[in-house]
């Protein structure tokens, strides 16, 4: 099984951050959790690679276990917050930048629409845990 984090940001606007994958889906910055890393250190490693934003994870809204991907894999989403770094893309990487919100955009990948839509939601307390792929949500 494969584990990943997510992590959700906007901006003081409310804008969340979005990056491109492939020729048009959106998505959010996203990372494998690598051997012996936390969560936040990884997270934090992401956005400064992908986005040159400094970010710290406040709170984990959301386990999602996709049975679709083989192997499974363990998806943990965060919401972050903003603690410094200024918006650019490194050599090679993919377009990002912050989009008003509501609604999602349309090209946000399905995949990270409810993750995304439950983190901005998320009132507090336990994270929300669900089965997706295969044979839907759970």
């Amino acid at each position: 099984m494969q584990a990943a984090v997510i992590g959700v940001l906007t901006d003081y606007e409310g804008r969340v951050l979005l990056k491109q994958s492939g020729d048009s889906a959106l998505v959010p910055v996203r990372a494998p959790l690598g051997q012996g890393q936390t969560p936040p250190a990884t997270l934090d490693r992401a956005f400064r690679e992908a986005t040159g934003l400094i970010v710290m994870p406040v709170r984990l809204t959301g386990v999602y276990y996709d049975t679709g991907i083989p192997g499974g894999e363990m998806a943990f989403v965060f919401r972050c917050t903003m603690r410094g770094g200024d918006l650019q893309i490194p050599q090679g990487g993919s377009p990002a930048g912050f989009f008003d919100i509501p609604p999602l955009p349309p090209a946000l990948s399905p995949k990270y629409r409810r993750q995304i839509n439950t983190a901005l939601h998320h009132p507090g307390g336990p994270p929300v845990m669900e089965q997706v792929g295969g044979l839907g949500t759970r």
